[in-house]
């Protein structure tokens, strides 16, 4: 994969400056694109994270992306900036998927990870690959703010369920030495019998 320098958006190596003028101003303008494009997406997992508290999380993940870029600020502005015309492939499967998922499927799940992918070919396309070895995990990181689709999320609870149970069962019974009970497992319900004059009852 090949990068093309552009000197009005690259800073040079060590450059106290992490966006130039220019790029901000590229930044702006492609950042309220998104922002257009995406804003129903935006919605959805907003009303979303303030009204399930099983997805409250979602509020929270894109501080905890914007954080972990803020940690490596010093080794991005190191970082030569290039544009990377390989970029425009993920932005225009992104936005390909993303209307497929708005219009076809009406799937929050496909617009989510449609939507990431068009903000990493976005950076990837103003940045570079080099700036991507540090971005490319708080970008993918956002994966946990999108809501899962119930059909695969049943399949996912019901998983770690039977997990968490199976686990809690064996440490019950590796302890029944100490605590004096016995756990039994049936399907994802655990069934606890205690000791009675040396008998689980």
């Amino acid at each position: 994969m090949t990068s093309t320098p552009v000197s009005n958006l690259a800073q040079a190596q060590g450059s106290s400056v992490l966006v130039s003028k220019t790029g901000k101003l590229w930044i702006a303008v492609l950042g309220l694109l998104f922002l257009a494009l995406h804003w129903h997406f935006f919605r959805y997992t907003a009303k979303l994270g303030m009204r399930d508290p099983d997805w409250s999380h979602v509020l929270i993940i894109p501080l905890i992306s914007l954080y972990y870029i803020s940690l490596h600020r010093q080794r991005l502005m190191a970082t030569p900036r290039r544009v990377c015309p390989a970029g425009l492939a993920f932005i225009y499967f992104g936005i390909t998927g993303y209307i497929i998922g708005s219009l076809l499927l009406r799937n929050p799940m496909a617009q989510g990870y449609s939507m990431i992918t068009t903000l990493f070919g976005v950076v990837l396309l103003l940045l570079g690959p080099a700036m991507m070895r540090v971005l490319w995990f708080p970008i993918a990181f956002l994966v946990f703010s999108v809501n899962i689709s119930d059909a695969i999320w049943s399949v996912i609870a019901s998983r770690m369920q039977n997990f968490a149970a199976h686990g809690a069962t064996l440490l019950i019974n590796l302890a029944s030495s100490l605590t004096d009970m016995d756990a039994n497992l049936k399907g994802s319900t655990i069934h606890l019998d205690y000791m009675v004059n040396g008998q689980f009852m």
